[in-house]
Formats: C-alpha cells, structure tokens, sequence
C-alpha cells in the first residue's frame, strides 16, 4: 500500500467511499468538494497494490495548527486508516479534527496517535448528536 497525493482523475471512487461512509451525514463531501480540496488542501489517497483507492484524509494545512477534516477507508479493520494517520502525524507537529462523539472507534484511533480530547460540541452534528475536538501537539 502507497500513499500518496490525490488527483481528480482519483474523485469518481473518493466519491464512491465518501458516500458509503458518511451517507446519512449531511456534512458529506460532493465531488465538486473533491475537485476543490484536490486544488486547494492535502488530500492524500491510500493506493492499494492494483490502485485501487483504499482510503483518504483530508487535511486543511494553511491554518495555525493544520486540521484533520475529512478521513475516510473502504474498508474498516485492515489498517488502511492507520497508515493515512500515522503518514499525516508524521507530515505535522500539531493537528486537530472533530469526531462524532459517539464514534468509540475513531476516538479510540486518534487516540493511539497522540490526539487527546479537549472540548465538547453540543448538538454539533445534523442529527443533534455531540462532536468532540481532539489535538494532538
């Protein structure tokens, strides 16, 4: 598996995973939000052996402390979000993300790699469900 930079050619399955994961979730991106991160942010892919698109995370790089915005894999439980973690932490001293509060697995991930908890959201997500913003520094 290789990382690297997304490319637009990339946005058909990029949209394919995003729909799958975060189908109910009205902070889902549109390929129009691909096009534009792809351009303007980091947006790295996880590449399997026949180039398949395993996963991605999107990172906004051009604030204070660089924030984790968008994270997605095809694929749970194969160490596909594990390796786009650890690449961006490795990519940046500090880091910040939002999580659904009620999301135990990736609060769980983020914090093998350093994130620690520091504030909640009320009723942060659509459906009213809490948000927690983690930092890793």
């Amino acid at each position: 598996m290789k990382i690297r930079l997304a490319h637009s050619s990339d946005v058909k399955r990029l949209l394919e995973i995003e729909n799958r994961v975060f189908s109910k979730d009205e902070f889902a991106l549109s390929k129009a939000n691909f096009y534009y991160h792809i351009r303007k942010n980091l947006l790295y892919v996880s590449v399997g052996e026949k180039d398949e698109i395993l996963g991605y995370i999107l990172v906004f790089n051009k604030l204070k402390i660089p924030r984790i915005y968008s994270f997605a894999v095809a694929v749970q439980h194969q160490g596909i979000g594990s390796k786009l973690l650890n690449f961006v932490c490795d990519k940046f001293e500090a880091l910040q993300l939002e999580v659904r509060a009620d999301n135990f697995n990736a609060i769980r991930l983020y914090g093998k790699f350093g994130f620690k908890k520091y504030k909640i959201l009320k009723a942060y997500y659509p459906d009213g469900a809490d948000g927690i913003k983690m930092k890793k520094l």
